[in-house]
């Protein structure tokens, strides 16, 4: 869901040869998404379905990318951008009768000083007869920029601020995500609701997203576990979405009205892990949003995987890369899930997907984690979704796609 905001001067140069000027309010926007718990829940919710377990977990995250700043009187400096995460939680049961608890955390940091912004959720749930609930609750500490856009002094008590247009940029106006609530059931039928709070202290339901992706084989290995997902976006944070829009997006009147979006395509295709996903916008204009390829495999406890998405940028195309190795030290057990212990790193080149990184135009982002747990719950760059198998509780933990 929508995430951590600011962290910038008035113009960001992520490469000399492609530069491409941000001001300080539009990196916000392109940052904003971050913490996407639209998806990253139902991608929780479902590997703990398909491990018929309430999972116990520690990771670490840590990824970092090179950047040039412009700041408003044209002094350019080379910073590193890093953004740190932490996902820790546990539960007792199964899908059928349990509960669950946990935090996930995310830390945006650019060079030394008050630069950085953190924002995380805490979150409690429970599950019966396949149904399991999540209730989410936003917490955060955000950077304010000066008059002029500059970094300014970090300041406490906002969250999950989204983009609302005025009058000018002087008089922006942000509202605050403060909670979610995430339904999901083993047919693999889920439900997101965000709620978000204005600044005069009014609530209203901000985003939604319905998503079906049942993980049980049902058709032919030719058609993987294809997903279909309908999600209507708050007006103001979809303009922060940098994965099809630019910084010439925020003065397209279109954007002041809740757009809808349909997301289709399958995962494990072939029995070989390949992953293909659409995504496009019908409300209330009909656009192409993206389009996402990628592939993974299992070699013994080694798995590597790539993606690219083809997205348009300031009405230019574009194509990104994100690739990924990870090591499972300690492979779950054939049995039970035991303790399992597993690292990875990551490469990402011009990634469109805010929750990798954050989406700043050509921008090398370089990442490596620790995983205590199911080395799936960890998010890496590209998504893996494996099919689970009905007859076999111990087929259904230790199944490997793209073999």
């Amino acid at each position: 869901m929508a995430g951590l905001g600011a962290l910038t001067s008035p113009l960001v140069v992520a490469s000399e040869a492609r530069a491409q000027a941000y001001t300080g309010s539009e990196v916000k926007l392109a940052v904003d998404p971050s913490i996407d718990i639209m998806k990253d829940h139902v991608s929780f919710l479902a590997l703990q379905d398909r491990y018929d377990a309430m999972l116990g977990y520690f990771v670490l995250t840590e990824r970092f990318s090179p950047l040039r700043y412009v700041s408003d009187d044209g002094t350019k400096t080379s910073r590193v951008a890093h953004r740190a995460g932490e996902m820790i939680g546990g539960g007792y049961g199964t899908p059928q009768l349990g509960f669950m608890a946990g935090a996930w955390i995310d830390w945006i940091r650019v060079g030394p000083g008050p630069s950085s912004q953190f924002q995380g959720i805490i979150f409690g749930g429970v599950a019966l007869y396949g149904f399991q609930a999540t209730y989410s609750s936003f917490q955060s500490q955000q950077l304010e920029l000066d008059p002029f856009g500059n970094f300014g002094d970090r300041k406490g008590g906002s969250s999950g601020y989204t983009y609302r247009p005025g009058a000018g940029e002087a008089e922006h106006a942000f509202d605050r995500v403060t909670d979610a609530f995430t339904v999901y059931h083993s047919s693999g039928a889920s439900l997101v609701v965000l709620r978000a709070e204005t600044p005069t202290g009014a609530s209203y339901v901000s985003d939604v997203r319905a998503q079906l992706q049942p993980l049980k084989q049902w058709l032919d290995d030719e058609f993987g576990l294809p997903i279909i997902a309908v999600q209507k976006l708050d007006p103001a944070r979809a303009l922060a979405d940098a994965r099809t829009s630019g910084a010439q997006a925020l003065t397209q009147p279109d954007t002041l009205r809740a757009p809808w979006e349909i997301e289709l395509g399958s995962d494990n295709l072939l029995n070989q892990g390949i992953r293909a996903h659409v995504l496009g916008r019908v409300s209330p204009t009909v656009s192409f949003r993206s389009a996402e390829l990628g592939v993974y495999r299992d070699i013994d406890a080694l798995t590597v995987a790539a993606r690219t998405f083809a997205f348009s940028r300031d009405d230019r195309a574009h194509l990104s890369l994100d690739a990924f190795a990870r090591y499972s030290i300690l492979p779950p057990g054939k049995e039970s899930l035991g303790f399992p212990v597993a690292v990875a790193a990551s490469y990402s080149y011009d990634s469109p997907d805010a929750s990798t990184f954050i989406p700043l135009p050509y921008a090398h982002v370089f990442g490596l984690q620790i995983i205590v747990g199911a080395p799936d719950i960890a998010k890496p760059v590209v998504p893996i979704v494996r099919p689970k198998k009905p007859d076999s509780d111990d087929d259904a933990r230790t199944t490997r796609g793209g073999r």
